[in-house]
């Protein structure tokens, strides 16, 4: 039992010095990735940052960058954007002094995801351009394929379908033996072909998404990018009893997601400012 294995890790702390802050930081990351699996963003966020700051007084650098970036993408995740750029410009410059490029990349990712939702388009393409440079200079393949699948999206909402198509295919490509990444990217390739006109590609793509689509361990708000999908390929195509099923089995989705979250303040702002949240949120039926 995991919450049996961290009680009996947190008395086994006590019993160290009061002073050891890595010991700390190592028993805030568990914590944090208990939150994760469990879909608590507040106390994931609050975790790694404890984790940050436990692992910046042990003077461990490295380890202090690494959380910093997952600290940065739970910001994201839960709508705090401008918070999110802070903690994430830090981990970028810090990353890059201590000549880390994996963790430089992914910050980059995220700084990057975290300027699109804030519609600061011009510095999320230029950011995520540099994440894939980067990526694709010490050949990690990850790297290049999440700085992708975010421009795919930036790219398309500033009307450059080719270059989204192609940033999009190269996600799909690369995600290819992750069903879980992979039906993301096939949900960005299903948008765009709506955006181009293709509805029967879009069709083709958006139920391949929802397919593939794998149920995982931890609550991700990645579902509702692939029933948001769905539901607006199938209106297209004008099958529009089944864009009703997948709104309602959306919004169900979002709503068990969106229950892990304790804090009401949280849900809400989630509920607003994350897009696949918001635009799911719009489909339901008005009374």
């Amino acid at each position: 039992d995991a919450d049996a294995l961290l009680s009996r890790a947190q008395t086994l702390a006590r019993t160290l010095p009061a002073d050891g802050p890595v010991v700390a930081a190592w028993l805030h990351t568990t914590f944090a990735a208990r939150a994760h699996f469990a879909g608590d963003w507040v106390a994931y966020v609050q975790e790694t940052e404890r984790a940050v700051q436990a692992y910046d007084r042990a003077r461990d650098l490295r380890h202090a960058c690494n959380q910093r970036v997952r600290w940065g993408y739970g910001l994201v995740e839960m709508g705090e954007f401008e918070s999110a750029v802070t903690v994430l410009r830090r981990a970028v410059d810090e990353s890059a002094e201590l000549g880390v490029p994996l963790v430089e990349g992914y910050a980059l990712q995220n700084l990057g995801l975290a300027y699109s939702r804030m519609g600061e388009l011009g510095l999320a393409h230029a950011t995520l351009r540099n994440a894939e440079a980067l990526g694709a200079a010490h050949q990690h393949g990850s790297v290049v394929a999440g700085a992708c699948y975010y421009l795919a999206e930036v790219l398309l909402t500033l009307g450059k379908l080719e270059e989204a198509r192609a940033c999009a295919n190269v996600a799909a490509a690369t995600f290819a033996p992750s069903r879980f990444h992979h039906s993301l990217a096939l949900a960005a390739q299903a948008r765009i072909a709506l955006a181009a006109g293709d509805v029967a590609g879009a069709s083709t793509l958006a139920e391949a998404a929802a397919h593939d689509r794998v149920p995982v361990a931890f609550a991700e708000g990645s579902d509702a990018i692939v029933d948001l999908t769905l539901l607006l390929t199938r209106r297209a195509a004008g099958d529009h009893a089944g864009a009703e099923r997948a709104a309602a089995a959306g919004l169900s989705r979002l709503e068990i997601f969106l229950t892990a979250v304790p804090d009401e303040a949280a849900r809400a702002r989630m509920r607003e400012r994350v897009p696949a949240h918001a635009g799911l949120l719009a489909q339901q039926p008005r009374a």
